[in-house]
């Protein structure tokens, strides 16, 4: 399944950015929602395109680990 990135939102606590909240988009409309950590990663030095890249990861991996019961 291939995804696209449709929405970034970033999580605050306290004026603290925490993390981002990424919606994609499967290539069957599928919706898939996730909250990415970014601690240790290199924030300021990032673009959507990597984010993107760092969520389908984040998102592959999920569904790999899964199962339906």
């Amino acid at each position: 399944m291939r995804f696209n990135l449709t929405q970034v939102n970033i999580l605050e606590e306290n004026t603290k950015v925490t993390g981002l909240h990424i919606t994609l988009i499967g290539d069957d409309n599928s919706t898939h929602t996730l909250k990415m950590d970014i601690k240790g990663l290199d924030t300021m030095n990032m673009n959507l395109r990597d984010i993107e890249k760092y969520a389908i990861k984040q998102l592959k991996h999920s569904f790999e680990h899964c199962s339906n019961g």
